[in-house]
């Protein structure tokens, strides 16, 4: 990751792939929540220059870009008023992000159903102190994007608030690289900030262990953070060592399989990590998770009848998307070959799920 003293850094890969994932987050996120409600808020935290030194566009011009150039709200605007909250600390860095957004509205004017605000200051305190006026006191969904340089000021109790309004989503960068090397060699102040990262102190258990550290977390985005939902995503550098991971959390079903789609996409094989090495087959990449069917047998065979809703919501909790590889790549197949038995509403062709209520594991 790039230095946290400079007010513009070079993109590295994953920091490609990140801002991708982003995008096409957006891409999908904004036609349907923008026909469903009339006030949204999208924030991003750390906001940053909003231009790394190739002129690439930083994560604040990809939002506000993803929603006036959007073709179908171009095509026919929705009746709701969007804004963009843009949270930065560093005087520096929100100078030229005035600067970058004034550039793009020169060349794309602001549709009347957007608004943005740069807010000067540090994203905790920010949200924290003005937390009703942003939210709308409860009444407003919000997506937001926390990407910081380090794991101080995104405490749990925050993210809590999030994902008690409505609706709402986070995608955060979970700095494990940065943690595992500054927060766990005895820095009381230091260990403050990561039992406020995650809510509580067991993470001193899990020290050194990665997945153990990303387990707890994402444990906490249920358990304390109020999310039902949630995903991971792995960043990796040349050498296969991790930088961060990008953790998300929804209540909504659909959000996590929007979420899903750009995590698939990014990463054909997994769908949860990405390594900014040449050769993307080298031995440090994670190994393919076990084959869907496998996880399926293993969960449910031997337990009769259960309803096609339990297999679906059971799916939403594993790393495959229940709307991308359960019913062609999984459920089809396994009927053939007489591995599932079905129970379909009078008339529902065979091979097809949207009819089936009951499947029995054999």
């Amino acid at each position: 990751m790039a230095s946290d003293d400079a007010t513009i850094w070079p993109l590295d890969p994953h920091g490609r792939v990140k801002d991708l994932i982003l995008q096409r987050h957006l891409d999908a996120w904004l036609p349907i929540m923008t026909r469903s409600f009339r006030k949204l808020l999208y924030v991003d935290g750390f906001a940053g220059p909003g231009v790394y030194e190739g002129g690439e566009p930083g994560s604040p011009i990809i939002a506000l870009r993803a929603a006036i150039l959007n073709r179908a709200l171009r095509n026919k605007p929705p009746d709701c008023e969007l804004g963009f909250l843009f949270i930065e600390e560093r005087v520096d860095r929100v100078a030229a992000l005035r600067e970058e957004v004034k550039k793009l509205l020169d060349l794309e004017p602001l549709p009347g159903w957007l608004k943005y605000h740069i807010a000067e200051g540090e994203f905790e305190a920010e949200m924290a102190g003005s937390f009703d006026r942003w939210s709308l006191r409860g009444r407003r969904p919000m997506f937001v994007f926390i990407d910081p340089f380090g794991y101080s000021g995104l405490p749990m109790s925050l993210i809590k608030r999030i994902a008690n309004v409505p609706h709402s989503e986070c995608l955060i960068t979970f700095t494990y690289k940065s943690i595992n090397r500054w927060a766990i060699h005895g820095d009381p102040q230091k260990e403050r900030h990561v039992d406020a990262l995650y809510g509580t102190s067991s993470w001193r258990d899990c020290r050194g262990d990665e997945q153990a550290m990303v387990d707890l977390y994402r444990d906490q985005l249920l358990a304390e953070g109020g999310f039902k939902y949630n995903c991971t995503f792995k960043m990796k550098d040349r050498l296969g060592v991790t930088e961060y991971f990008l953790a998300f959390g929804t209540n909504e079903p659909k959000g996590l399989t929007v979420m899903k789609a750009a995590t698939w996409k990014a990463d054909p094989r997994t769908g949860r990590v990405f390594s900014d090495a040449d050769d993307p087959d080298q031995l440090f990449l994670d190994l393919p998770l076990d084959p869907l069917r496998e996880i399926l047998q293993c969960q449910f065979r031997g337990c009769g009848w259960v309803s096609t809703e339990d297999v679906i919501e059971f799916v939403r909790h594993t790393a495959y998307s229940e709307e991308k590889h359960l019913y062609r790549n999984t459920l089809g197949p396994m009927e053939r070959e007489r591995l599932l038995e079905v129970d379909r509403v009078l008339g529902s062709r065979k091979g097809t799920f949207k009819g089936a209520h009951r499947l029995r594991f054999v």
